[in-house]
């Protein structure tokens, strides 16, 4: 792995962390300040609003002002939310932490592939994006226990991830911009069929991803006699890092259209089964009980 690679490792990182922290953070936050399940939920959509406003403005800017215009703003946007999110008062500053998180995060999605397919070679493309990407999901691994464990003291997430972000937001200064965006930067942009239903596929992805993100599923989880919910809910988590492992070993071996397509199609057979799973792991524990007892 190249210098430049191992500089976005460090940014995809904290992207993912900052993905990953928002359920414990509403889960630990909501209580300390008191606010209802509609409040609680806030946050959560208020990033995803990010996302789609951030994903548009820093790919149009590193469309026309350059790659590397649109990796750095995507990192001290990430940086301005997690120092909001770290000196909140009331929840409501929490709520435009994410907003400008979901900023940052949308548009670090948005150019950090594209940035990465620009300045690596076609036979290692494939690899060298699931590779950073890899980065940012295996950082669930540590997201879920580290949040567990600090419990009530959710602020020294948003610490965590402005700590990080600083240093990916000063380590970007010194990355070149792309090549091929400097040979194509005077090409008009356009947009064809096949870009349209990939945003809406992305949109649906995400749509369903999140909705195991917000508040309820904490509360279903409690619901049935679990007495921690954030420790399940991190392994619920836990399906990331295993499918981006598998996803960064075959990228080079598969067209992309027929891996996206295969994801999809899972993920639309599985996710019904969600809360199915969620049941069997109750009776499971019913039984253990009884069993020991």
């Amino acid at each position: 792995m190249n210098w430049k690679l191992v500089v976005l490792v460090i940014g995809m990182s904290l992207t993912f962390w900052d993905i990953f922290n928002v359920p414990y953070i509403i889960n630990y936050a909501r209580k300390q300040f008191e606010v209802s399940t509609v409040i609680a939920n806030l946050p959560l959509s208020a990033e995803m609003i990010g996302y789609a406003i951030g994903g548009v403005i820093n790919g149009l800017l590193s469309s026309f002002k350059g790659r590397k215009i649109g990796l750095l703003t995507s990192m001290g946007l990430v940086s301005l939310g997690s120092l909001i999110g770290f000196l909140s008062q009331t929840f409501s500053w929490i709520i435009i932490a994410e907003f400008i998180i979901g900023l940052g995060i949308e548009g670090e999605i948005s150019v950090v592939p594209t940035y990465i397919s620009e300045t690596v070679s076609a036979e290692r493309r494939g690899r060298a994006v699931g590779l950073v990407t890899a980065s940012g999901f295996l950082t669930t691994l540590i997201v879920g226990p580290i949040a567990v464990v600090l419990g009530g003291e959710w602020r020294l997430l948003f610490l965590a991830g402005l700590l990080v972000s600083l240093i990916a937001l000063i380590t970007r200064v010194w990355l070149p911009e792309s090549p091929m965006w400097i040979a194509k930067k005077e090409m008009k942009l356009s947009w064809d069929f096949g870009i349209l239903m990939m945003t809406i596929v992305w949109f649906l992805s995400y749509f369903t991803g999140y909705a195991l993100f917000s508040d309820p599923i904490f509360t279903f989880i409690s619901s049935h006699g679990f007495t921690n919910p954030a420790l399940y809910f991190t392994y619920i988590l836990y399906g990331d890092p295993l499918g981006v492992v598998i996803g960064t070993l075959l990228n080079d071996n598969f067209e992309r259209k027929y891996s996206v397509s295969l994801v999809n199609i899972l993920a639309g057979l599985f996710v019904p089964f969600t809360f199915d799973f969620l049941y069997i792991s109750v009776i499971l524990k019913k039984v253990w009980l009884a069993w020991r007892s």
